[in-house]
């Protein structure tokens, strides 16, 4: 007479063990077979929703390996390696921490032991349907719908923790910039440049959705609070401007013909300075005072580049490499299209690199600008 044990061999009852005995639920009619390594990655993605870790995985990856067919869900689905056997596909894992892993696995429902009576793992063959010993793999394809979906869910979570990080990210940066403008016209606030700091040094960390939800909110109510406080100066600001770019559009008398290379050639020449200013209107914004000599470029771009979220280490690189007129030209230039680019510090040091390598055209950027200027105009 046929008889499923309730205990194991040698091992004490738990609850799973009479879950096991009553019977594994029967495959779904008609099941598909399923790649058994298709099926493993997915689980590999939702194991915290099976409460197993990579190091357990790995224990039920050698299992699979036994397994001689490539698909699940059809045929046997017992395996029954000795101990020593799995050790040596775990590259030498210590039986002990193996047996650990085991119990694991099985307690999150993904194995069910088949103790044979003197506990070893074995298949009779004698019978018109052999009787394996080991462990069975059955509850994966049973479960293959949960494991499908957990590992949609867990993609679905870390694609959002992702998107709430460059939000923080860029929140963080808008701040810096807000708080350095803020400084450059005279009104400071350490304790908000201290949170810049500390938000730059959370994002190191592993953060949760939660946790990135309260950064998120101080950073919202930092950047409400300097820009209100800001408010002010960027309406003088803006009348400053204003004012500038009347004056820029009186003036009919520039040459445009004058070759821009001359910028390389005599960093001196007024006449494309005036082309280089003209067509940079957001200078006027940041630098209310005019820009009448070419050193007056270099400390505007100097100050610029707080504001722009480019550190200190990247602009005297580009001063180095470029030269300082070179680099200023650069900076005003990419000021005026600076919604375009996505990470200014390394934008600059790629412009510095090509510079190193005699492929930066500054006569270039300025005509880009002036094309530029024109369309918008027109």
């Amino acid at each position: 007479m046929d008889y499923t044990p309730i205990s194991p061999f040698q091992r004490p009852l738990t609850c799973a063990h009479l879950t096991d005995a009553a019977g594994p639920e029967p495959l779904p009619e008609p099941m598909p077979e399923l790649d058994k390594w298709a099926l493993f990655r997915e689980l590999t993605v939702a194991r915290d929703a099976f409460g197993v870790s990579s190091r357990e995985l790995t224990v039920l990856q050698a299992l699979l390996s036994f397994h001689p067919s490539a698909t699940l869900g059809r045929g046997p689905m017992v395996v029954f390696p000795s101990n020593r056997a799995i050790c040596e596909r775990l590259n030498g894992m210590a039986c002990s921490t193996m047996r650990r892993h085991l119990s694991r696995l099985v307690d999150a429902g993904l194995l069910i032991r088949r103790d044979s009576p003197n506990g070893k793992r074995y298949v009779r063959r004698g019978a018109a349907v052999p009787t394996a010993f080991g462990f069975d793999l059955s509850p994966l394809p049973r479960m293959s719908a949960r494991i499908l979906s957990a590992a949609d869910a867990a993609r679905e979570a870390e694609r959002a923790l992702r998107a709430q990080r460059e939000t923080v990210s860029l929140m963080r940066r808008d701040l810096a910039a807000l708080l350095a403008l803020a400084d450059a016209h005279g009104v400071p606030d350490a304790p908000l440049a201290d949170l810049c700091l500390l938000t730059a040094k959370a994002l190191r960390r592993k953060l949760t959705v939660e946790m990135l939800d309260e950064i998120q909110a101080e950073l919202t109510a930092a950047i409400d609070g300097i820009q209100r406080r800001l408010a002010p100066v960027i309406a003088a600001d803006s009348g400053s401007s204003d004012a500038q770019n009347e004056q820029h559009q009186q003036r009919t008398d520039i040459d445009h013909s004058v070759p821009v290379q001359q910028i390389v050639e005599n960093p001196a020449q007024d006449r494309t300075l005036l082309c280089l200013t003209e067509n940079c209107p957001s200078l006027a914004t940041f630098n209310p005072e005019p820009i009448q000599s070419w050193p007056d470029l270099h400390a505007a771009a100097d100050r610029l580049c707080a504001s722009m979220g480019i550190d200190r280490p990247a602009w005297e690189e580009a001063r180095q490499r470029m030269g300082a007129t070179h680099a200023s030209v650069a900076v005003v230039s990419m000021l005026e299209r600076f919604s375009e680019i996505r990470s200014p510090g390394a934008y600059l040091r790629a412009l510095a690199k090509r510079a190193m390598e005699g492929r930066f055209d500054g006569a270039g950027m300025i005509a880009a600008l002036a094309k530029r200027r024109a369309c918008l105009l027109s």
